[in-house]
């Protein structure tokens, strides 16, 4: 028999773990243990939804130039650097940069600049959906930054730390990963 990827088995656990959860009643639900284990889970939790070309996983050899461009909902100047910072200890040639909705011209073009110097572009997006809001929603300037970055014939993995349907809204991708942590 085959063994299960990692990521499968730490999913279907989680699964089981909601399901006892619901078949005690809902005073099981929530206690600091429970949330502690959920973020655990969640952090070890990504789906690839596609993988074109077979460009997941990135080779640990590989010596291409890596743009990691984030697209952003909060002006948060920490927002994507532990993420970048994961990539950075695994694979040196690799530069950074971020637009959010205040983004003005100029940091679109320096954006786009990083990812003309690069072989690779992996995107990280986190527009997050809010309880009560219009959130997670990709704005026309992020849109189009990205329909340009896209565009420059290099490969692309693109990966939602939010709303896992924004890539309906954007141009074709080498590889789409739904994360719920960037831890």
């Amino acid at each position: 028999m085959a063994r299960k990827p990692a990521i499968i088995v730490g999913v279907l656990a989680f699964a089981g773990f909601l399901c006892a959860l619901s078949a005690q009643g809902t005073n099981a639900v929530a206690t600091r243990d429970q949330e502690m284990l959920a973020m655990e889970k969640a952090r070890r939790a990504v789906t690839v939804l596609g993988n074109k070309n077979d460009i997941l996983p990135l080779s640990p050899l590989d010596t291409k130039k890596i743009a990691d461009l984030e697209i952003s909902d909060t002006e948060d100047p920490k927002g994507g650097r532990s993420f970048h910072s994961m990539l950075h200890d695994r694979r040196s040639n690799i530069d950074f940069a971020k637009v959010d909705q205040n983004s003005n011209n100029v940091e679109y073009e320096s954006a786009l600049e990083t990812a003309k110097a690069a072989d690779l572009i992996i995107c990280q997006v986190k527009l997050f959906t809010r309880s009560g809001e219009m959130t997670g929603l990709i704005s026309r300037k992020q849109r189009e930054f990205l329909t340009r970055a896209f565009t420059l014939g290099k490969p692309v993995i693109l990966i939602s730390f939010g709303n896992p349907y924004i890539v309906m809204d954007l141009p074709k991708v080498d590889a789409y990963v739904c994360a719920y942590s960037d831890a």
